[in-house]
């Protein structure tokens, strides 16, 4: 903590904070009070956890509202409401089509999913 300029409660949040996102798991050691805590280091898992907590937190809130969104009824004739449900029907489809890419990316093998990234950019 000191090598890093940190208080002990920035660290206690933090670590909690990380325990939340399933990043890190908290190991007891027989006979010690200190708390010991473990990561992952596979880095396509890690990427892969940040990925479903993003989704879970923020996408799928949106998808959620948006959905609400939807359901908005109005006169068809006026203008303004053609633009609110084109718009919110346009930013609907776009957040279920990244939904469906995570899905995708979330099932996915790393070397495959690593192979289509590289597709795109030839």
């Amino acid at each position: 903590m000191e090598a890093h300029s940190i208080s002990r409660g920035n660290a206690n949040m933090t670590l909690r904070d990380l325990i939340g996102w399933g990043m890190i798991g908290k190991q007891h050691k027989p006979g010690e009070r200190k708390e010991y805590f473990f990561a992952d280091k596979d880095v396509w898992n890690i990427a892969r956890q940040v990925v479903r907590e993003r989704r879970k937190r923020e996408l799928e809130r949106v998808v959620r509202i948006l959905d609400e969104l939807s359901k908005v009824t109005g006169d068809p004739g006026d203008p303004e409401f053609a633009t609110f449900n084109k718009s919110v029907t346009d930013i609907n489809k776009l957040a279920k089509n990244v939904d469906k890419t995570i899905e995708t990316m979330l099932c996915a093998e790393e070397s495959w999913f690593w192979g289509g990234i590289f597709k795109l950019f030839r």
